[in-house]
């Protein structure tokens, strides 16, 4: 079989995680009330008690320990150990009504400003929503920030019931810029179309006035 450049293994996108934990029930309660994931029927041919949840086009694993006692458990939320990341629902809704109604204004440069603004601002509630959502369930939290080509990212790390961390964040804000080639990405098609209104707003502090009164646009966005 011919490799695939870039994709020698063929593969086509992440199925699910598997955790071990010291008690499934609590497991399954904290994935599929706190996180919003839902059970769904797992092969009868296991030999071992289990469980398999789904959500976010993900699927969560969970195995029983044999020894639950024996299972190490991390108190210290530490932002740089291994975790799994979710996008906050809300900023990216909001962001797509906010795009489309960005197509039907004539007035570009100063909407763009607008919706801009708008952007920031119900990315900083959408978060807070959730941090007040953890201080309502009692849950331990370290919040973190993280700032590129002025975009910030809220960061909120916690733990799930046996130390596997958690984090929550508005990350599809940041575009995603592959090291090699020119092509750019963002983590949603609603923040792609950001990042072009973005360059839009540059090209049009570019314009330039024909004597006739007509204006011109210095560049192109293809």
């Amino acid at each position: 079989m011919k490799e695939s450049s870039g994709n020698p293994l063929h593969l086509k996108s992440v199925n699910h995680i598997s955790l071990i934990c010291t008690s499934v029930v609590q497991s399954i309660n904290f994935y599929q009330n706190l996180l919003g994931f839902f059970p769904i029927r797992r092969p009868g041919s296991f030999d071992f008690d289990g469980a398999w949840l789904f959500g976010y086009g993900i699927g969560i694993h969970l195995l029983q320990a044999d020894n639950p006692n024996n299972i190490p458990r991390k108190t210290e939320i530490n932002p740089k150990d291994n975790h799994i990341s979710f996008q906050a629902r809300f900023y990216s809704e909001l962001s797509l009504t906010l795009s489309l109604s960005w197509l039907c204004r004539k007035d570009t440069k100063r909407h763009c400003d607008n919706m801009y603004r708008c952007l920031l601002i119900v990315n900083c509630e959408s978060m807070g929503a959730v941090e007040k959502k953890l201080e309502e369930m009692e849950i331990e939290y370290v919040r973190a920030m993280v700032e590129e080509g002025g975009i910030k990212v809220d960061q909120l790390f916690f733990h799930d019931p046996d130390g596997f961390m958690i984090e929550i964040c508005n990350c599809d804000s940041l575009p995603v810029i592959p090291l090699a080639g020119d092509m750019v990405r963002s983590c949603s098609r609603v923040n792609l179309q950001m990042l072009q209104q973005r360059q839009i707003h540059q090209i049009v502090k570019q314009e330039s006035t024909f004597p006739s009164g007509h204006t011109k646009i210095q560049n192109t966005i293809v």
